[in-house]
């Protein structure tokens, strides 16, 4: 995470997309890696403590944060644009032209 950390902080703009590619593609090839015997079994623990089986965790933890921050991002972008956004902008890609 550091070595992440510190590039996002140097990049550019610009870069930003293919950055979003590139962790996709590492996101990809871990789930590829996780069996559907490991996402029901496999008890994994949380950082902050307790434990869960694996794909509970995913969901009770990175989706949930994901989409929060999602929704927080729609928010500030709502508010701070002229666009006219709706809540289906928010779950659906939408042509925004």
């Amino acid at each position: 995470f550091g070595t992440i950390d510190k590039a996002s902080k140097m990049m550019a703009y610009e870069g930003f997309p293919a950055a979003m590619d590139e962790q996709m593609i590492t996101i990809t090839d871990l789930f590829n890696e996780i069996s559907e015997d490991d996402l029901m079994n496999r008890e994994v623990t949380y950082p902050w403590g307790g434990k869960a089986a694996m794909g509970e965790a995913i969901i009770a933890s990175s989706i949930k944060f994901l989409t929060g921050y999602k929704l927080q991002l729609f928010s500030l972008i709502k508010l701070c644009d002229d666009q006219k956004l709706t809540t289906s902008d928010a779950w659906f890609l939408n042509d925004l032209s």
